[in-house]
């Protein structure tokens, strides 16, 4: 089962750079690199936080840990900011 968590989370935490970068794209690739970059990171989290508590090997989990956190907050920013244009402007 360890080796089932340590792969599972370096793979997703590579799909999770990869759609980020991606994401940043303005055609179609980007617009659903945007929409699957949430789920990922919130996965990527989850298994992070599980890879800590029961395996040796830390270097891979705190920094998929931070970077998943630091997507996390950037996207609840960019919810907030999307609200306050949409009340601004309106649609």
């Amino acid at each position: 089962m360890g080796e089932f968590i340590h792969e599972s989370l370096k793979i997703s935490f590579w799909i999770m750079i990869g759609l980020f970068l991606l994401s940043f794209l303005g055609n179609w690739v980007g617009s659903i690199a945007s929409l699957l970059v949430f789920p990922v990171v919130i996965f990527v989290f989850i298994i992070s936080i599980i890879h800590l508590k029961k395996y040796g090997e830390k270097k891979l989990a705190v920094t998929a840990l931070v970077l998943s956190s630091a997507e996390i907050l950037l996207t609840i920013y960019m919810l907030i900011m999307g609200v306050i244009e949409i009340g601004r402007y309106g649609f």
